[in-house]
């Protein structure tokens, strides 16, 4: 019961490849999914990206063959609860044997990795150990702004996060390597770093619909290392080709997801192969060939708008579409129904300036704009001086390296991305501790050496390391005790009465409408289908879920009762939270079709009158939070 919304629908998923008798049925169950969208039978694994379930149920199959063979004294432990409110006493049970455990587990599992990924990640780009405990800590000590695992396992942001991380190690260590042996000579580190590269993206991809945004900004970045000449069109290659194969072969498999051919990772991709011609026809001359360094990078961006734009108006494709509009509301007066949805959510909002005031007091910000400031002059230096004039301030040389760089535009590019939406500020925070580490690159640490000329470079590197150390620590260590200390528990008698009820009183054939949230639920818990979830990425099942919640608006009850059963819903589910209790203005569903149907303003919602009179529905179950009606 509490993984609600996505979550619900996701695990549903998981649950039914471990019950399928084979792993192919459990597949095929997703391939011929005719619960989710009743009474339509859709590809859920085209649709949805059910790869960690996939992965993970397999494992789960394993592990339990594995404990028929080998004793497994921590497999499963099971007790009686009493309660009380009048609620019966229930046997729960926990371990790996008990598949929400299991499951739950391997997703905390697998975001362990971020932590050692963000100190490898730092260490490798500055040389320096120092700094990856800079990073490290400052992840740590930050971790609530840099992941929700927490809170959302089923996410796929949950599954795939870690591994873009991993991705980004990857393509650091190919850099660095290669700048300092030579791009010939590192021949099978290279290789091994081009499948991993190929590998994560891959996986990448099938597993979270919203990696393109992600990966677009990685592909932008490495591309404009390549237009200012600091990486060998050699080693762009060896990044590109795995990145395109890994995407293509996902696009093949993948081809009924109508996503996949407009997405602006495949955009990014194409702009990057014509930036490569392009870049072999440039100028000699030194000043087209400086203006050219400076302008291609950004025509890379354009280009990917510009045929992102082109492809979609080709195909008529709006699966995108309520991504765009979002963005199109945070700067004009445009509204519509899908767009009111999300930005009266939180997460959808501008990034507040308590973000900010947090990772400031944790000294993260500031030592990260220190670096980056750094950085800036290193790429001017490197652009505009020749060789003898980049050694002249404090002795320091300011040689950029293409790592370095990369980090910043990373970093950069999930800032601005931060901004305009807060949830994907995790994104940007993991990098943002990154950047917090290279206050102990070697020019800083040379220019502070520089001051104090008698004391010994590796006391003043020590001193900037517990300087740093401790300075985060002091608002940091609370920050991780609060995170640490919370506990709770999950409870929703209202909830729990309406889905026994359902499971004692419907057939198995009988479908619902209702709440997305609380769709995924019935579906996970009843295994009732259902008309409408809330994966929001396709236009069809945005326009179902648009028709089910007239209900909650001020149409006709008949006009309700005629859509019901053009869906083929039997039942219809009515909530107090969406209907009854208090919103913030303007964030009602009623609310949010009056702008698209303005002559209905002033009326009373539907839904308030039908829990008295429900004519032509029936009521069939009620409680404090929930009406069923049935049509």
């Amino acid at each position: 019961m509490m993984y609600r919304t996505e979550m619900g629908l996701y695990y549903s998923y998981f649950k039914s490849m471990i019950e399928a008798p084979t792993v192919a049925e459990g597949i095929r169950s997703m391939t011929h999914d005719n619960l989710t969208e009743y009474p339509t039978t859709i590809n859920a694994l085209q649709r949805f990206n059910l790869l960690p379930e996939i992965l993970v149920g397999l494992l789960y199959k394993v592990y339990l063959g594995w404990c028929d063979v080998v004793s497994c004294p921590f497999n499963q432990i099971c007790f009686r609860v009493n309660r009380g409110q009048a609620l019966p006493p229930v046997t729960s049970c926990e371990g790996l044997g008990v598949p929400i455990y299991f499951y739950t587990h391997s997703a905390f599992e697998l975001n362990a990795l971020l932590a050692p990924l963000t100190f490898m990640i730092a260490a490798v780009v500055t040389g320096s150990v120092g700094a990856g405990v800079v990073a490290a800590l400052a992840f740590l000590y930050n971790f609530g702004e840099a992941t929700r695992v927490m809170w959302t396992p089923p996410l796929r942001e949950t599954w795939t996060f870690p591994i873009i991380h991993l991705h980004l190690f990857l393509v650091t260590c190919m850099l660095k390597f290669e700048r300092q042996l030579g791009s010939l000579t590192w021949s099978k580190g290279s290789l091994l770093c081009q499948l991993g590269i190929f590998i994560t993206t891959f996986y990448s991809v099938a597993s979270w619909q919203f990696c393109h945004f992600n990966l677009s900004v990685f592909i932008i970045a490495v591309s404009a290392l390549f237009a200012l000449q600091l990486i060998s069109q050699t080693t762009f290659l060896r990044f590109l080709i795995p990145t395109t194969l890994g995407f293509g072969s996902l696009l093949s498999l993948m081809h009924e997801n109508k996503m996949m051919l407009t997405s602006t990772m495949l955009m990014t991709i194409a702009s990057s192969w014509i930036l490569l011609a392009f870049q072999r026809q440039q100028s000699q001359k030194v000043l087209e060939s400086l203006l050219y360094r400076m302008v291609a990078p950004f025509c890379v961006l354009v280009n990917s708008v510009i045929l992102k734009s082109m492809v979609t108006n080709l195909l008529n494709i709006s699966d995108e579409m309520h991504i765009l509009n979002i963005l199109k509301s945070k700067f004009t007066d445009f509204r519509d129904f899908h767009t009111l949805l999300y930005l009266c959510a939180k997460e959808f909002d501008f990034i507040g300036v308590g973000y900010f005031e947090l990772m400031t007091a944790s000294a993260v910000l500031p030592m990260a704009l220190i670096a980056s400031l750094l950085i800036v002059i290193q790429l001017f230096v490197s652009m505009f001086c020749a060789g003898e004039k980049r050694q002249q301030l404090f002795g320091v040389s300011f040689q950029l390296k293409p790592e370095d760089l990369l980090q910043l535009l990373l970093f950069i590019g999930y800032g601005l991305m931060a901004v305009l939406i807060m949830r994907l500020k995790l994104f940007f925070t993991p990098h943002l501790c990154i950047m917090a580490s290279f206050c102990l690159l070697p020019p800083i640490v040379n220019m502070c050496k520089a001051v104090v000329p008698k004391v010994p470079l590796g006391y003043v590197r020590l001193s900037m390391l517990g300087v740093a150390v401790l300075t985060m620590s002091c608002n940091g260590y609370p920050n991780l005790n609060k995170a640490m200390s919370r506990q709770g528990e999950y409870n929703d008698p209202e909830l729990e009465q309406l889905l026994n009820w359902i499971m004692d009183n419907t057939g198995k054939e009988d479908s619902f409408a209702g709440s997305m949230s609380t769709m995924a639920t019935i579906r996970l818990t009843t295994g009732r289908p259902i008309v409408n979830h809330p994966h929001y990425e396709d236009s069809l099942a945005r326009e179902r879920n648009k028709q089910v919640y007239r209900a909650f608006a001020r149409f006709a009850p008949e006009d309700i009762h005629a859509t019901m059963h053009a869906l083929q819903a039997k039942y219809l589910l009515l909530e107090v939270g969406w209907c009854w209790a208090k919103r913030p203005v303007g964030c009602s569903i009623a609310e949010a079709f009056d702008y698209e149907y303005p002559h209905l303003k002033g009326r009373q919602a539907t839904c308030i009158a039908m829990r008295t009179n429900p004519h032509p529905f029936r009521t069939v179950f009620q409680n404090s939070a929930f009406v069923l009606l049935k049509t």
